[in-house]
């Protein structure tokens, strides 16, 4: 074994085989021990991941906006155990704001509370545009990093929301080009009938375009052919909607590849082995980093003979597969129908006369069915050692004998791994020297599911009504769930301004796949039970993700090459603040502390003393940029401390934070509040109304129930909500709140009229409320 590797702590579960069930102990079977390179430096048991979501996607300079984090054990996905305050056992995370230079523009100290953290940032107002991060960090504790992006940028609420899809991600000169277009009013409902015009651009110059109309289920369809001749590449769809006095506009980048596509391939156990059934993996990107959907066929080649072996398309966000028995002697190489114009070719990688396959059986595997695979190898083995692991920990394994017999079908075996195990697992077979030969990932659905409810107390309201939702969580049996949930309000129009494919994940897919791939978008497919094809879209994301590979074997060098990527793969715990009692601290991090020499009496306060965490109750969040919970022990200390900073309850020449005015208190609630209006004046259209990191439901009943006003914008709120309990199991949902004009007046006109007509004119006065409207003249 290499000097410098860094093992994982080899566990062995309870593991079944054809029934039978086997308990091993690994400190117990010498066997075991010896089977693969044993490891030991990821952190020990207690390592956490965070997921990160914000309540919008998309913020202009200036504003305001929040954040939340939870952090779950990286196995189980169990939140962190109640902390004993009286012991200052307190969590801290550090949460930065990155601008689109990647310049630190603000960097707050926030405590954890039921393993979650919440924070409220205002965005500087002289920023420029472009793509911000959250990056948050745990000096103390040395939890891998997480991150999240949003958008920065001006933009104004439409009036219709509208999502664009191309029936392709990728088109050649002179292919024909079909997008959908999907639209709904702000304020809910869909403008059936309203007409569109569209308008396609390339290289800068307007080609046929058309009109369409939209029909009842808010969609419309247009299509048109690119120039046989295009340059440049550069291409736009534009939709131009007309809803009787509203007209609205909708544009999209059309997906033209001139000869810039780049393919990745990936073999599924990882090498490409002559004379056995090989799967192959596909992923194919634009020159912009974006999915390009391709089609052709795969060729081989001999000397100067060559044929073709089979047709490829790719399925989802650029990916797909292709399954073929290669020859020794002949090379293949992949060639584009699709889009048209594109010359070059695609070698695959070059073959291995011998070598193992592993071949996954199901797409997804359900959480009360075995883990099935197939196996096969070139040359005979004595010995080859299976593995199914969840990152280092081996949950089941098998020995099993190969024979070298190309004409024989892959073998099949067959794991039973305890029910808790399950998201993304790593299959890997050893030699007997424990050197792996091949591996791949699999996905194991969710061990339990979390049924979250949310619903509101009136089924439309009026510009600045009083709102009160009732969430109620409830396991997979329909008994009351003890869930601590994430709720948050906001303007749906402001959702849809970005893709689909675009949009953050929901904290299921945050925690069963966000960490284990290098890149995730179209989030809502994964887990998505409704859609045919989230489970061949799940083994397409996971069978690209060649960079995964042996990743235990050397994990100096995958953390050297990968970065955060690996740390958060592998939930890797590196060096922490906590555990370096024999380091000097003061240097160990000069950017983040420095010693205060502080009188003896500031921090000291009258009776017994308590941690340095602020409790707050329920307010608007921009009377608390500094907690107040404490405003009574603060009267009691010293007044020689900065107004705002926290109370350190550290003894002399203890480290503090270099920058006090910036550790802050848990950001618990943002409630919008109605404002005094006069008449009927709309001046407040907050878009985010509502926002509480941690609502918890009641262990009897599962509900809890939250209140807040509307702003005076007519639109459409969505409030999203997800959810963890103590025992890992996680649940998402959102729902909608319709906000709409009380009163209006909506009168008929016919298309055409001529002189001399006399127009009889239909007017309608509707009353959106559910009360008697007294007064109207």
């Amino acid at each position: 074994m290499k000097t410098g590797w860094i093992s994982l702590v080899l566990s062995l579960s309870l593991l079944f085989w054809l029934g039978n069930a086997i308990e091993l102990a690994a400190s117990e079977t010498a066997e075991a021990k010896s089977l693969i390179p044993i490891v030991k430096a990821l952190g020990g048991p207690d390592r956490y991941l965070t997921s990160i979501s914000t309540d919008k996607p998309i913020y202009r300079a200036g504003e305001h906006f929040h954040v939340r984090g939870v952090l779950l054990t990286s196995t189980e996905h169990k939140p962190m155990p109640e902390r004993d305050s009286l012991n200052n056992n307190v969590v801290y995370a550090t949460v930065s704001l990155e601008n689109a230079k990647g310049q630190n523009l603000v960097s707050r100290s926030v405590p954890i509370k039921d393993s979650v953290w919440g924070a409220s940032l205002t965005l500087p107002q002289d920023q420029e545009s472009g793509q911000y991060r959250i990056y948050v960090t745990y000096p103390n504790q040395g939890y891998a990093p997480a991150e999240r992006r949003f958008e920065v940028r001006s933009y104004r609420a439409p009036r219709l929301s509208s999502q664009i899809v191309f029936l392709r991600d990728g088109y050649g000169p002179g292919d024909e080009v079909t997008a959908t277009l999907k639209v709904k009013r702000a304020e809910g409902g869909i403008p059936a009938g309203a007409e569109v015009e569209f308008i396609p651009r390339v290289d800068g110059k307007a080609i046929s375009g058309g009109t369409t109309r939209v029909d009842e289920s808010g969609i419309c369809t247009a299509s048109f052919k690119l120039p046989k001749a295009i340059s440049e590449g550069n291409g736009t769809l534009a939709f131009s909607i007309k809803d009787g006095g509203v007209v609205e506009n909708a544009s999209k980048t059309i997906p033209i590849l001139l000869n810039t596509v780049k393919l990745d391939i990936y073999p599924e156990g990882g090498e490409l082995v002559s004379g056995l059934s090989n799967r192959v993996y596909l992923q194919a990107y634009q020159s912009n980093g974006k999915p390009a959907d391709l089609a052709g066929k795969l060729h081989w080649k001999e000397g100067k003979t060559t044929g073709v072996v089979s047709d490829f398309r790719t399925e989802h966000e650029g990916r797909g597969r292709i399954e073929f028995v290669p020859q020794q002697g002949r090379t293949y190489y992949l060639s584009l129908s699709e889009p048209a114009g594109i010359k070059k070719t695609y070698p695959l990688p070059d073959l291995k006369s011998s070598g193992v396959v592993i071949r996954s059986i199901e797409e997804v595997y359900k959480k009360d069915e075995p883990v099935k695979f197939k196996v096969a190898a070139t040359t005979d083995y004595d010995s080859v050692l299976l593995t199914l692991k969840k990152r280092e920990e081996v949950v089941a394994y098998k020995k099993i004998k190969l024979k070298g017999d190309k004409a024989k079908e892959l073998e099949e075996v067959a794991f039973f791994p305890s029910h808790e195990f399950d998201g993304v697992l790593t299959v890997t077979a050893w030699s007997d020297d424990d050197k792996p030969l091949a591996e791949r990932l699999v996905f194991r659905e969710p061990a339990q599911k979390l049924n979250i409810k949310v619903e509101a107390d009136k089924k439309s309201y009026i510009p600045g009504d009083k709102v009160t939702l009732a969430v109620k969580a409830t396991d997979e049996s329909g008994k009351p769930a003890a869930t601590v949930v994430g709720l948050n309000v906001t303007d749906d129009s402001i959702l849809e301004l970005l893709d689909n494919r675009e949009k953050a994940p929901r904290l299921p897919v945050m925690v069963y796949l966000e960490p284990e791939v290098a890149d995730l978008a179209d989030a809502a497919v994964y887990l998505d039970s409704e859609n045919p094809k989230a489970a061949l879209a799940t083994d397409l994301l996971l069978g690209t993700q060649g960079w995964r590979r042996f990743a235990l074997v050397d994990v100096e060098k995958f953390l050297k090459e990968h970065g955060d990527k690996a740390r958060r793969a592998l939930a890797y715990r590196g060096h922490s603040l906590a555990n370096l009692s024999q380091v000097d601290r003061y240097t160990f991090f000069p950017d983040s502390f420095s010693r205060l020499n502080l009188p003896e009496e500031i921090g000291r306060v009258e009776g017994p003393r308590d941690m340095n965490m602020f409790q707050v109750e329920p307010t608007v969040i921009d009377e608390r940029h500094y907690s107040s919970g404490r405003a009574e022990r603060h009267q009691k200390t010293s007044p020689t401390l900065p107004e705002g900073a926290p109370i350190p309850d550290f003894d002399n020449n203890r480290l503090i934070s270099a920058r006090i005015g910036e550790v802050t208190g848990y950001a618990r609630e943002y409630a919008h509040q109605n404002r005094a209006r006069r008449g009927t004046d709309r001046k407040d259209f907050t878009e985010t109304i509502y926002w509480n990191p941690i609502v918890k439901t009641d262990a009897t009943t599962g509900e809890a129930k939250v209140s807040f006003d509307l702003s005076d914008s007519v639109t459409t709120f969505k409030a999203i909500v997800d959810g963890f309990t103590q025992d890992g199991t996680l649940g998402s949902t959102e729902a909608s709140i319709e906000a709409v004009n009380p009163f209006y007046a909506e009168a008929k006109l016919p298309l055409e009229v001529t002189e001399g007509d006399r127009i009889l004119l239909p007017l309608n006065l509707v009353n959106s409320t559910s009360d008697k409207l007294e007064g109207l003249s």
